[in-house]
């Protein structure tokens, strides 16, 4: 009779003894329904936890009231400066959120990605010490940087709810389906936060319990910077539609360097250099390079 364990080919050859996979552990979808949902729990209660205060009484940023009052035309320079049409989108919709309602949708968005995220990448046929899902969800939950966009939880909260739904689509559905969603969830996400996407793809290349190889790889990356470039083409050309402009027009506060010659390029490459040392040395807690 053929083996029931699966194949693995790792991009570096090495022996499947040493791989933490339990190729005869069950994998259906109720084996990952079932750790998904206390996984969210989890990540929720902490979510929760440490975010209770502004749950009762939310504080919202001076730009985050166009979404707060539902006025759209305040915010729609925003979408020529940083191109996020979706938020522009939803705060078009007919009705408005309180921000409590918000801050809550808010929080259980991103609880839904950090425990999706953490079923996806340690399934059910990773060996992995108990714990180790709450772990990482909770280590995605209190991400500095989530923390720190939360500050403007009413506007954002459409595009963590895209990434939301982009994991649960690759948790419980095929890879080739999640792979092949990013056409639809990379534009999504792009319109929503410029970095978004990113997290999408690192969604499909952190997952333990699959078949490891190049072609692989080449593959997820190959759709993703071809999603991508569809997701600014389709910003650009709403862009030019709109505002006349095939592009972005960053914010004059921003003191953007457009590139004319090598000059500029060498300047924003030290801008780029001084933005991850700063990075590093704030969310990597006094770290200095």
């Amino acid at each position: 009779m053929p083996s029931s364990r699966a194949t693995f080919l790792p991009i570096f050859p090495t022996s499947q003894k040493n791989l933490p996979i339990d190729a005869t552990a069950d994998d259906d979808l109720w084996a990952r329904a079932i750790i998904f949902a206390y996984v969210l729990f989890g990540a929720l209660a902490l979510a929760l936890a440490v975010s209770w205060q502004n749950v009762f009484d939310p504080f919202v940023r001076h730009d985050d009231y166009p979404t707060v009052f539902g006025e759209a035309e305040r915010y729609y320079w925003k979408t020529e400066s940083e191109g996020r049409w979706l938020n522009y989108w939803y705060i078009k919709l007919p009705f408005v959120l309180p921000t409590q309602v918000s801050f809550l949708l808010y929080l259980t968005a991103w609880s839904t990605f950090a425990a999706a995220f953490a079923t996806y990448t340690l399934g059910p046929r990773v060996r992995v010490f108990p714990g180790a899902r709450f772990l990482l969800a909770w280590l995605i939950v209190l991400c500095p940087q989530a923390f720190d966009i939360a500050q403007w939880f009413n506007t954002v909260m459409p595009g963590i709810w895209v990434m939301a739904i982009y994991a649960l689509i690759a948790l419980f559905g095929s890879r080739g389906l999640a792979i092949g969603m990013l056409f639809v969830f990379v534009p999504l996400a792009f319109s929503a936060y410029n970095t978004y996407p990113f997290y999408l793809l690192a969604l499909l290349l952190c997952r333990v319990d699959h078949e490891r190889s190049l072609g692989d790889l080449v593959r997820v990356v190959a759709v993703f910077v071809l999603a991508f470039a569809l997701a600014m083409l389709i910003t650009n050309s709403l862009n030019w539609y709109f505002h006349g402009v095939f592009g972005i027009e960053e914010a004059e506060w921003r003191a953007p360097n457009y590139i004319e010659g090598v000059g500029d390029v060498l300047e924003n490459l030290k801008t780029v250099t001084r933005f991850w040392q700063d990075v590093l040395s704030i969310y990597g807690m006094g770290t200095h390079v």
